[in-house]
């Protein structure tokens, strides 16, 4: 396991705070962290889907229609995409079949809406659109020209947040969300947003 792999590996730890609630291991590799049936009968508090390896690293890449920045191939190589947070946070992945039953109905949303289909105005060939946030569909994007990571409204690509790199955008906002959530994985305060002010 490379470096960048194991730090983000170290900073999703705390996701494991929820397995109290029940996890579940799908045929497909898929993770499922708490559940949360207040949510949904098959609702869960977080959900991770299995890592890339080379060859589907780059069909990711070919799906989004451009590079993956390096730190985030790191992310990509652990994680094919995430549903943080009963989804406040998703990151993007490869999906595969489009099965809208049994275990493969369970996918990432695809890297390759926000990166050919909807691209917010005035963003550049370089950036790469990785997650977003359910309160506001607001997105989170990087460079390959430097570690900096930011977030834009769906509209325009003019940053509304941002960090000095990947895990620290983790870090913080897997800490700051997890604040927005009591032990049974409820919102604490429902109208209160659960993207960054």
């Amino acid at each position: 396991m490379s470096q960048p792999v194991h730090e983000i590996a170290s900073v999703l730890a705390p996701l494991s705070l929820a397995e109290k609630l029940g996890t579940r291991t799908l045929s497909n590799g898929v993770r499922l962290i708490g559940h949360v049936p207040h949510v949904g009968p098959r609702a869960y508090f977080h959900v991770l889907f299995p890592g890339l390896d080379a060859r589907r690293l780059l069909e990711l890449e070919s799906a989004a229609g451009r590079p993956v920045p390096h730190q985030l191939k790191a992310l990509f190589e652990l994680v094919n995409g995430m549903h943080l947070f009963s989804g406040a946070l998703s990151i993007f992945g490869l999906r595969g079949e489009n099965s809208r039953t049994g275990d493969a109905a369970w996918q990432p949303f695809g890297v390759e809406s926000a990166n050919k289909d909807e691209r917010p105005g005035g963003a550049s060939e370089e950036l790469f659109f990785f997650g977003f946030y359910d309160w506001d569909g607001s997105l989170l994007y990087m460079s390959a020209r430097s570690p900096e990571v930011y977030r834009c409204a769906q509209e325009n690509v003019q940053p509304l947040n941002s960090w000095s790199n990947l895990t620290t955008m983790l870090r913080q906002e897997i800490e700051r969300l997890g604040s927005c959530f009591d032990a049974l994985g409820r919102k604490i305060s429902p109208d209160e947003p659960t993207a960054p002010t």
